[in-house]
């Protein structure tokens, strides 16, 4: 694959996924989930954990933090072109939605 090539993992879902940025870092799954459910059928959601070593430990000897930020994946393209029409906020902040765009090989910057 060169590094402007797309794998066919990623095409799946191209035009269906959303990154939304600036979610407060105390919202949960669920808050997030309710506030997309009314667009449409959502297929995924993912919300990344960061860790870091801290006093106040878990199991593995770390503490999980939610980074602010989401994917959110539809059954339709459709819903998640609706996502970006109007600002959305949640928990007082106004996210930043954007349809998300698969990474190309070697380029870090664009959201996936």
């Amino acid at each position: 694959m060169s590094d402007l090539e797309i794998d066919e993992e990623s095409l799946s879902w191209v035009g269906r996924r959303i990154y939304v940025g600036n979610v407060p870092k105390n919202c949960s799954f669920s808050e997030v989930k309710n506030l997309f459910e009314p667009f449409g059928e959502i297929t995924h959601l993912t919300m990344p954990l960061k860790e870091k070593k801290s006093k106040k430990l878990n199991s593995s000897g770390t503490v999980d933090l939610f980074r602010g930020f989401a994917f959110v994946t539809f059954s339709t393209k459709q819903a998640a072109a609706n996502t970006i029409k109007e600002p959305l906020f949640l928990a007082g902040a106004k996210l930043s939605v954007e349809i998300a765009l698969p990474q190309l090989k070697g380029n870090k910057s664009t959201k996936r």
